[in-house]
């Protein structure tokens, strides 16, 4: 990791936490500086997260909790905790969409306060309101398309700042015209 590396990530600091969803199993988290701009320009910055992640209340540390996490995304949200027929895969079926849809309800001006990451690519994100977003890296794999997590800006041709489990933490030039055939 270089200087550059910590220049790129801390661009995180002060932006709001705009929005929270996934693709599939992969969970997203979508910053930007002015909540009203970023629906008329679509700028801002995203986080990727395909390892372990939580949200943690840490206002009280004697009083801490798991407000949501990864495992989440395969548990029924509180309507389907009896059905035997749960489909995760829907959006809005599963712990993780109704966790973290109330939380954001809940947090609407968070921003970042302090941002952390260790030499084995761990990220922790302090928030304006004393929670806690974490990302650890437990992949062993380091591979082209091995990534852990990945934050970039979106509609920007600047790399991407993409972290896999060897403890490499690099940057991948995307081609934003490609299309899909």
């Amino acid at each position: 990791m270089n200087a550059d590396d910590t220049c790129y990530i801390d661009l995180l600091i002060n932006k709001c936490l705009i929005d929270i969803g996934r693709a599939a199993n992969m969970a997203w988290l979508f910053f930007d500086s002015d909540r009203e701009k970023q629906a008329v320009d679509k700028s801002g910055f995203l986080l990727h997260v395909q390892s372990p992640f939580r949200m943690i209340d840490m206002i009280d540390p004697e009083k801490s909790e798991v407000l949501f996490a990864s495992l989440d995304m395969y548990l029924p949200n509180s309507e389907n905790e009896q059905s035997l027929k749960f489909a995760g895969g829907v959006h809005g079926n599963n712990r993780y969409d109704e966790e973290a849809k109330k939380w954001l309800q809940e947090n609407e001006s968070v921003y970042v306060k302090k941002l952390h990451f260790n030499v084995l690519g761990d990220l922790r994100l302090l928030l304006s309101n004393g929670h806690v977003f974490e990302v650890r890296v437990t992949s062993s794999l380091d591979g082209e398309y091995d990534e852990c997590w990945r934050f970039f800006e979106r509609g920007s041709d600047r790399p991407h700042f993409v972290v896999n489990g060897k403890k490499t933490i690099h940057e991948r030039a995307v081609d934003l015209n490609y299309k899909w055939e």
